[in-house]
Order: structure tokens, then C-alpha cells, then sequence
């Protein structure tokens, strides 16, 4: 039984190449995560029943109309919200210390474009820690500040999926000074970033219940055609991964609709719909980014007749 349970170990670190990685280097990133999380259960404790947020103008939209109870005479207003996002912050660091170590380990024999350009786990890692960071504020102040960065934070994670998706589509560009062909994540990445300034300096205030839909609308659709055009669907491990993200997902959501329409609402328990929401979310974008580290491509007819510069990693 333990044999097979290693087999099964040991493939699915091929599969997602985390073959090459070095599994102690992954001890930093869940010290990091239990520090944190220690850390913010024994400030709470000392803190409890203190008002942090006293002078600080409370949210809008729908900051009131989550099923669990508001304690605003505590340090933490909805504890069952704020901690269920430490499962973002385990998602973040997880993708942000394998982008790292793709880094370090890089290799022109993988067929993968997640994994031969790294800034791409880097800046989903990272945009899951914003995520942690806005939410789990948000939760615990119910402040519009704190809303303020959890709405860019949602929109930093589903745009930088967004940008490895595009990035599938044209991963290379013709650079006309140098007369030559580069990787396009140079531009793409940077676009990116600068989409999420502009969320930052006012385009977050856009109903969320409607913009952010369109943006997972757009991922789905490219996602939906790529798959099609580039023959995915025949691969099996792609396929169970990009399936559990998308049943996750729907289940999740599913979760929200009741908590905000009070159909599953009972304010004093720690097993809010929303809690649940924040947990299910966090799996669904593992299994995402799962999803996009098992596919493979046919790298020489990508990048045929452009001086290779996929084997570059320019």
C-alpha cells in the first residue's frame, strides 16, 4: 500500500513537474504560513475586545449584508469570514515559491508554458497574498479601506490568470528594433499590472457584482476556445483539473447566493456561506493553476520559425 501511495506521489510531481524541485525548499513558505497564521491568533486573543477600527469610515455595498454577525465592538467584526482566508494565503504561497523554484530549476526539455515562464506563478502567488491581505482586513473591520483591497484583490487574481490565458494564445512578438522574435509575456505581464493600478486608483468602485462576473466570463470563453482549437481535451490530467476547479467554483458560488439571500444563515455559527465561499474559492484557484501545470504543448511547432526563442527564455 505504501508503494502504491508513493507511485502515486511520485507522478503527480511529474505531471505537475515538481519533479525537479527541491521538496525542503517548500518548508520556508508553510513556516511562513504557520508563523502568520500563529501570529494572528495570538493578536487576536490579546486583542478581542478591542475596537481597532474606531474613526475609520465603514464600508459600503454589500458590507452589511453577510448572514454572520457583526461584533463591532470587537477587533475581529465577522471572525468566521476573516479566517477562513487563510486558505488564499496558503494557495499564494504555495504558487508563489513553485514559480521560485521553476526559476531556479528552468529547462528548455519541458513542454509547459506555466512552468518555463515563472513570472506567471509568481504574479498569481502574489496577487493571492493581495487577495489574503485585502479579504481578510475587509472581514475583520468591514472598513471601505479594507473593501477597497479586497475588491482590487479578487480582480489582481482573476487578472493574472487572465494574462497566462492571453499569453497561451501569442506567446511570442515580433520586436521591431531588434528585429526579432521575444516572448510576449515582457508586454502582457506589464499590461497587467497596469490594469490593476487602474482598478486601484478608482475602477474598483464599478458594481463588482457585475464587472467581475464579465472578467470570468472572458476566462472561461478563451479558456473554452483554447481548449478546442488546441486539442486539450485530450488531455486527461488537464482536464480532471480544470473540471474540479470549474465544480468547486459553481459549488462555491452557490454558497455565496445562499449566505447573501439568508437561505443559509444562522449569525452566531462559525460555518458561514461565505467562510465556505472563501475556502472553496482558494481550492478552485489551485486547481486552476494545477490545470494550466499539467498541459503540455508541442514547443517546436509554437515557436517554429522564430529563432527559438521559447529555448532562450528571453
Amino acid at each position: 500500500m505504501d508503494n502504491v501511495k508513493l507511485l502515486k506521489w511520485k507522478y503527480l510531481r511529474t505531471i505537475v513537474f515538481l519533479d525537479r524541485h527541491n521538496l525542503k525548499s517548500y518548508l520556508f513558505p508553510l513556516i511562513i504560513f504557520f508563523i502568520v497564521s500563529v501570529g494572528l491568533v495570538i493578536t487576536y486573543q490579546l486583542l478581542r475586545f478591542v475596537n481597532l477600527w474606531a474613526g475609520m469610515p465603514y464600508a459600503g455595498n454589500n458590507a452589511l449584508e453577510f448572514c454572520e454577525i457583526n461584533r463591532f465592538c470587537e477587533a475581529v467584526v465577522q471572525p468566521a469570514n476573516t479566517w477562513s482566508n487563510l486558505g488564499f494565503l496558503f494557495v499564494g504561497l504555495f504558487c508563489l515559491f513553485v514559480g521560485i523554484n521553476d526559476a531556479k530549476t528552468r529547462s528548455p526539455e519541458i513542454p509547459n508554458l506555466m512552468v518555463r515562464y515563472p513570472m506567471f506563478s509568481i504574479l498569481i502567488g502574489l496577487s493571492c497574498l493581495y487577495l489574503f491581505l485585502g479579504s481578510f482586513l475587509y472581514h475583520a473591520s468591514l472598513t471601505h479601506t479594507f473593501q477597497m483591497l479586497d475588491i482590487t484583490g479578487m480582480y489582481a487574481v482573476a487578472l493574472s490568470f487572465l494574462a497566462y490565458i492571453i499569453f497561451r494564445f501569442m506567446p511570442t512578438r515580433y520586436a521591431k528594433r531588434k528585429s526579432k522574435f521575444r516572448s510576449s509575456h515582457h508586454l502582457i505581464i506589464p499590461l497587467v499590472m497596469l490594469l490593476n493600478l487602474l482598478f486601484l486608483g478608482g475602477m474598483w468602485q464599478v458594481n463588482v457584482n457585475v464587472l467581475f462576473p464579465i472578467i470570468l466570463l472572458i476566462i472561461f470563453s478563451l479558456t473554452i476556445y483554447y481548449n478546442r482549437n488546441y486539442n486539450l481535451k485530450k488531455q486527461l490530467p488537464y482536464q480532471r483539473f480544470a473540471h474540479l476547479s470549474i465544480i468547486i467554483g459553481v459549488i462555491a458560488f452557490i454558497c455565496w447566493i445562499l449566505d447573501r439571500q439568508d437561505v443559509w444563515c444562522n449569525p452566531e455559527s462559525l460555518l458561514q456561506g461565505h467562510a465556505i465561499w472563501h475556502i472553496l474559492c482558494a481550492t478552485s484557484i489551485l486547481f486552476l493553476y494545477l490545470s494550466f501545470r499539467v498541459e503540455k504543448f508541442n514547443i517546436k511547432s509554437i515557436y517554429k520559425n522564430k529563432q527559438e526563442v521559447y529555448f532562450k527564455f528571453r
